[in-house]
């Protein structure tokens, strides 16, 4: 055993010998990983700072006249705790315009270790490592107010992130009022938190706009969001509210058979980084074996960073036959964000199981996903694990054509990558024990003839480790490299498109691990979700012929835990899902077919928001695909009929997206609306009304979502809005629209929301309105029924004229008598006013026909009576018309 934190001292002698007793000597030694030196007698081996596994030395040792070759195999374990990193604050001078600041004075390390900054990022100004230490400088992108985020590492792979933020004092800066720090339970990968609603005033104390910047959408773990205001003169403040996110805790896999005197292993996973390390975790034992089947557990697990900790439960073989005793490990939820999953049951057996199997693809010594001919070698390695020690295998390997091995060694397929052309390769290899007893899997891996030279100063994911140092390899085996991947710890998401790992995610539950399918793999893309059209390029599947693919083509492989037989996969849409859809699933033997929830496979659906979703056991999961749906829950069964390889093994593929029966159906289109509101008010927002359908089909809104207040959909499809109490700002309502023929559109309405004083009152919109009366007749129209005001206020007839006839009105309603004997259309204009006399022009058209018979005269009304306008009405409304005019 060897640590990268101290020298390992290795007498190799000590079980050497001599047939003659000639004194031995170490003459030589080599390390595959580390450095190894000869001190005498002994071996001094220094394992490297950045690694954990296994190195191989080769020695030699003489006597003098010969010499002999030996190996040691050393288990490189460098126990280490993450360095503490925490926030600094500097305050700038008037006209002070750099800083030189050692944020490591406040930082610590659990295990004494030195700490060094190893990257730095920055808002606005400029921002570079010097010494250990930050040097900032300003820029004109500085208006009083930068953040810098900066690591920190302790050399053996334990990193931290904080926060610098410097102020400099500037004329009337606003005053921010931030709501309460808070603390709350994920979901999720990623969960909606409500963050309360932040106040500003400025200068002069007059309230101001305030914004959000970032999402509300937050990581597990301590996060910082700031809310921005900014004075007339445009000078900002910002200030930051804490949002520590209590990651959820589970056990992935339900269970296990362990072999009587083997070690079993329960891995017990965050859903991400906690706000507060050590996180210790209570649990119980119970099941049917004896306390003498099994070491005695000490009934808690300590998290000291990162995601996961494990449960070692070592049984012990004894000379009783018993019958699949069972141990179970049960987390204590008291304190905890429990998941569903927190029980594990072990079966101690007294037979043959079967091997586990794992495939690793590496290059130039990389575990990688993206080959580089020029790179040389590629190399799959085939680890099996069985616990019945005395066991043998045989390893065969299938290839597809083209594919030939250049390695000896029966664990190995090698192939050389200058041989091979662009494109995506399949390994798979089984492994069947001298029981019969066989596990198979497969490595999917891309070939690409250059890859781009990768930059020290380019951070390309954003996760301050630059490019060059994060390399081309895969650590979490997602098919997205590291220099690309933000989220290496973790493997239970991908992104749906490249290089956005902030929303749209694909996600299963923790401690289940995803990948890139073969489609999504090729594509170079490095996402999950593919547009028809970059499927079908990639000459792996076909087109699904009279069907129209709406929310994207998914691609992905699941790793399903031991003891599972089914894995749920939540999947953002690229478009809300139409009326009539269908999930379309594609089989290699059988092509498109459709998706049919039965024998353990199931299909669910949540309106969500476009890029989020519900939590996987969130209660808006609904049965099959409804209308306006940005979610779509799969759950697959491990070698079901809609499993792509067909296979139980651990593995479950799927390509597969949501569609519709093709049509001559044209889809209709939103158009985005703007619109100012006062705050602490409700306002009826008639978004369809600029929205058109080439069909003439009828619109109605199937989804709607506000980012800060609250948004519902009223029976005539209008929308109604409430601000949060008291902000004020720009909030986003997104709607989706449908035609009820599978055709959907989204757009956004913007909403500047003011305090009373700010608000410029705006007119009301009026709707032309159309009739018909007999000319011995009268009708009377409310025409005021299909106008609107976008503040809500009560709208007012103003005025009414007509070319002929005679006409009268209310308050509501216009009353029109022809000319006798007259007919044809005859054009009234009307005026609406609102409550503070802003003004509307509208047309009422009257179709007047000719009286077939002698009738009495009679008054026909529609949807008013009729009357004139009081005389103390017209008093009130002219004044208010007046000064709206001035």
């Amino acid at each position: 055993m060897a640590s990268a934190k101290s020298l390992a001292n290795i007498d190799v002698l000590a079980n050497d010998t001599d047939i003659d007793g000639d004194t031995l000597n170490i003459t030589s030694a080599e390390a595959d990983v580390g450095s190894v030196e000869v001190n005498g007698n002994v071996l001094q081996y220094q394992a490297p700072a950045l690694n954990t596994g296994h190195a191989t030395i080769h020695y030699i040792i003489s006597d003098g006249t010969a010499t002999a070759q030996a190996t040691v195999n050393v288990q490189i374990s460098t126990t280490n705790l993450a360095p503490v990193a925490k926030d600094d604050f500097v305050q700038l001078a008037e006209g002070q315009s750099s800083a030189t600041i050692a944020v490591l004075d406040n930082d610590s390390d659990p295990d004494g270790d030195a700490l060094s900054l190893v990257a730095v990022s920055t808002d606005v100004g400029n921002a570079i490592i010097e010494d250990n230490q930050i040097v900032f400088s300003t820029n004109d992108t500085f208006n009083g107010i930068a953040q810098v985020r900066y690591a920190i590492s302790d050399g053996f792979g334990g990193r931290a992130e904080a926060v610098l933020e410097l102020r400099q004092n500037q004329p009337s800066t606003p005053v921010i009022t931030a709501p309460a720090d808070l603390t709350v339970n994920a979901t999720g990968q990623l969960t909606q938190v409500d963050l309360g609603v932040a106040t500003a005033v400025d200068g002069n104390g007059e309230p101001i706009s305030v914004e959000l910047l970032g999402s509300n959408f937050l990581p597990s773990g301590a996060n910082r969001v700031y809310w921005q205001a900014c004075g007339s003169n445009n000078v900002c403040e910002r200030v930051a509210q804490i949002v520590n996110v209590n990651p959820m805790v589970s056990i992935p896999s339900p269970s296990q058979m362990v072999v009587e005197g083997q070690t079993a292993t329960i891995p017990v996973v965050l859903s991400g980084e906690h706000f507060a390390y050590p996180l210790a975790i209570n649990f119980t034992v119970s099941g049917t074996a004896s306390e003498a089947d099994f070491t005695p557990v000490s009934g808690q697990i300590t998290i000291e960073s990162g995601t996961q900790g494990q449960i070692a439960v070592a049984t012990v073989l004894d000379d009783i036959e018993d019958a699949n005793e069972t141990i179970v490990i049960t987390l204590d939820s008291s304190d905890l964000n429990s998941s569903a999953q927190m029980r594990h049951e072990i079966t101690i057996v007294e037979s043959n199981i079967a091997p586990t199997l794992t495939l690793t693809a590496q290059q130039q010594d990389e575990v990688r996903s993206i080959m580089v001919t020029e790179h040389g070698l590629i190399t799959i390695t085939a680890d099996v694990m069985d616990q019945n020690s005395a066991d043998t295998h045989t390893i065969v390997w299938q290839t597809q054509t083209g594919l030939s091995n250049e390695s000896n060694d029966p664990t190995q397929f090698s192939v050389n990558a200058s041989t091979l052309s662009d494109g995506v390769y399949q390994v798979s290899a089984t492994a069947t024990d001298n029981d019969g007893l066989s596990d198979t899997q497969t490595v999917i891996f891309k070939v690409v003839s250059a890859q781009p030279t990768l930059d020290a100063n380019t951070d390309t994911d954003g996760d301050l480790i630059s490019d060059a140092q994060e390399g081309y390899g895969d650590d979490d085996a997602d098919g997205i490299p590291n220099y690309l991947d933000p989220i290496d710890a973790q493997c239970n998401v991908l992104p749906s498109s490249g290089n956005n790992w902030e929303s749209g995610l694909i996600e299963v539950e923790a401690g289940v691990c995803m990948s890139l399918g073969s489609l999504s793999l090729g594509s170079n893309k490095n996402a999950a979700l593919l547009n028809v059209d970059e499927a079908v390029q990639t000459g792996l599947i076909s087109a699904d012929e009279g069907m129209e693919n709406r929310g994207g083509i998914f691609d992905f492989v699941v790793d399903v835990p031991r003891g599972v037989d089914s894995v749920s996969i939540v999947l953002p849409q690229q478009a809300a899902t139409p009326a009539n859809a269908q999930y379309r699933k594609y089989l290699p033997n059988q092509g498109w077919v459709t998706f049919s929830a039965q024998n353990g496979n199931a299909l669910h659906s949540a309106l969500g928001q476009q890029g989020y979703c519900p939590s996987m056991n969130d209660s808006s999961w609904q049965e099959g695909l409804v209308e306006g749906a940005w979610c779509v829950k799969l759950t697959l069964v491990d070698g079901g009929e809609y499993d792509a390889d067909g296979l139980k093994n651990g593995k479950i593929v799927d390509p597969g997206g949501v569609s519709v029966t093709q049509t001559d159906n044209r889809a209709p289109v939103a158009v985005d609306d703007t619109l100012e509101a006062t705050f602490n008010q409700s306002v009826t927002l008639q978004v369809l009304a600029n929205d058109t359908d080439a069909d003439n089909d009828t619109l109605y809104i199937v989804n709607a979502t506000a980012r800060h207040g609250a948004v519902s959909i009223n029976a005539d499809s209008s929308l109604q809005y409430q601000s949060a109490i008291d902000f004020i700002g720009v909030d986003t309502v997104e709607y989706t629209l449908s035609d009820g023929q599978g055709g959907t559109s989204t757009a956004t309405v913007q909403i500047t929301v003011v305090a009373q004083a700010q608000q410029k009152n705006q007119p009301p919109v009026a709707v032309n309105d159309v009739a018909e009366v007999f000319n011995n007749n009268t009708v009377t129209v409310d025409v005021i029924a299909n106008d609107s005001d976008p503040e809500g206020h009560q709208l007012t007839l103003f005025s009414a004229t007509a070319d002929s006839g005679e006409v009268t009105f209310t308050a509501t309603a216009i009353t029109f008598k022809p000319a006798p004997h007259s007919e044809g259309e005859v054009t009234i204009n009307y005026v609406v006013v609102d409550e503070q006399g802003a003004s509307a022009s509208g047309i009422l058209v009257i179709t007047v026909k000719e009286a077939n018979v002698i009738e009495r005269v009679e008054t026909r009304t529609i949807r008013s009576s009729s009357g004139s306008m009081p005389l103390f009405l017209l008093l009130l409304v002219v004044p208010a018309l007046l000064h709206r005019r001035r």
